[in-house]
């Protein structure tokens, strides 16, 4: 689990998962740390999305 005091190092051909969580709201990907730099695991190109800052996002679903 990343938090401040992590000492961990991210290399080249390891698996990662983001889980950032708010009340309400919830999102995970995995990425594979690349020599290209990040690949997302998790991406459906099939559902909506918008770019944020050079990477795509999935778009929230609103009930």
């Amino acid at each position: 689990m990343a938090n401040p005091t992590t000492t961990d190092t991210l290399v080249e051909n390891i698996v990662v998962a983001w889980n950032p969580s708010l009340p309400g709201a919830k999102i995970e990907d995995t990425f594979a740390i690349v020599t290209e730099g990040l690949e997302n695991l998790t991406f459906d190109p099939n559902f909506p999305s918008v770019e944020v800052a050079g990477r795509l996002r999935p778009v929230p679903l609103i009930n």
